[in-house]
């Protein structure tokens, strides 16, 4: 019977912990932003102040992968309607373009994660401490052309004998 390989409880702390951080340091640059531009008459709409909010999401997909940045996405949704969009410090939001809005940078960040988790091969940056060496190993690179595989070099597989990819 095959085991479904799973997270356990303290995979997923760290990932967790440090999104919620990255989405608290951001409300409050974001507050204090809008406070200090709203005091000097600079601007008064904090509702495009939400876009910020892309940021962890897309930090975390790198350092994490596209599964906790998907959760980063959604806990930045309620960030933005809590910190940025009026009235403030309330989840619940007065203009229905304003939820049209949030939804949009929600759909916005699903996206930006799960491209960065395309780009990266869904291979975050940040590997577990406990990664064994098969998990650590690249993939062997391919050029194109006519002499693409005769510099290959000889693997020594555990039988003791010799394989050479090109002859495969």
């Amino acid at each position: 019977m095959p085991q479904c390989k799973s997270k356990s409880l303290h995979e997923w702390v760290l990932p967790v912990a440090l999104s919620l951080a990255a989405i608290l340091l951001t409300s409050l640059v974001l507050v204090e932003a809008h406070s200090e531009l709203s005091a000097l008459h600079v601007w008064g709409e904090p509702e495009h102040l939400a876009l910020a909010y892309l940021l962890p999401t897309i930090f975390i997909a790198v350092f994490f992968g596209s599964t906790i940045a998907v959760m980063t996405s959604f806990a930045s949704g309620l960030a933005a309607a809590y910190f940025i969009y009026p009235p403030q410090f309330s989840v619940l939001i007065d203009k229905p373009e304003d939820v049209a809005e949030l939804g949009f940078i929600i759909v916005l960040a699903i996206t930006a994660s799960k491209a960065v988790a395309v780009i990266t091969d869904d291979k975050p940056l940040a590997r577990p401490w406990y990664a064994t060496e098969a998990d650590l190993t690249l993939r062997p690179v391919y050029r194109a052309g006519p002499r693409a595989r005769e510099d290959l070099p000889v693997v020594q597989s555990k039988s003791s004998s010799r394989v050479n990819p090109a002859s495969g």
